[in-house]
């Protein structure tokens, strides 16, 4: 008895595609998680690659376990109460190099456990993705995508003039109670050259019962 299959799309390499576990896989994706987009992935179907992940445990027994040891929580904390209100607040946090202010309108571990995971778009059929490999591949991309942005942004201040989040066949998405908007561009004053600058500087966002966080800081820069 085998199990789930997942289908993890890379771009391809000429190789055929590949049976690993699950957690040989979080180690291998590691270098490829920052091409992956969640909700789409650019690219005809015959020009990349599959990675089959198996698992042996059935969806219910994986979100048990990964909850398992972990607080309930019942709603979004630390959110905005509009998503022009959290974009605001994201940079105002960036010019001021506030990485408290970020984690706070980032999704917790608790609430992807909780209130996310089990209706997202790549955790559910035909893709399937694990709650550990997902949140894996989530915190990676924030933790990369953060670290360019201050690397490249932060500390200055960056004036906010406008965002737009588009609207296409994935975009708005319903995902149970949730609502997903990516991706978004913004557009902005960086003070140091005076430039306007244009671009996807964050992830995916999420509107729960009014409350609007960042699912990851994933970016273009």
């Amino acid at each position: 008895m085998w199990g789930r299959r997942f289908i993890f799309s890379l771009p391809s390499t000429g190789l055929p595609a590949l049976n690993i576990s699950r957690y040989t896989a979080l180690a291998q994706l590691a270098t490829a998680v920052a091409l992956v987009t969640v909700g789409a992935c650019g690219g005809s179907e015959s020009s990349r690659t599959g990675v089959v992940i198996d698992s042996a445990l059935p969806r219910d027994v994986e979100i048990a376990n990964f909850q398992r040891d972990r607080t309930p929580v019942t709603e979004f904390s630390g959110g905005a109460e509009s998503r022009e209100e959290l974009v605001r607040r994201f940079f105002r946090a960036v010019s001021g190099r506030d990485t408290a202010e970020l984690s706070s309108m980032l999704l917790t571990v608790e609430e992807y456990a909780f209130l996310y995971y089990e209706t997202a778009f790549q955790a559910t059929p035909p893709r399937s993705l694990p709650p550990d490999l997902l949140w894996f591949m989530q915190e990676t991309q924030s933790r990369q995508g953060i670290s360019r942005l201050l690397d490249e942004y932060g500390g200055r201040e960056q004036t906010y003039i406008s965002h737009a989040c588009g609207e296409n066949q994935f975009s708005p998405r319903t995902e149970g109670e949730n609502t997903v908007w990516g991706f978004c561009v913004s557009k902005w004053i960086d003070s140091a050259s005076g430039d306007t600058v244009s671009g996807q500087i964050f992830g995916l966002v999420v509107e729960r019962g009014g409350v609007w966080k960042f699912v990851t800081y994933n970016n273009d820069i």
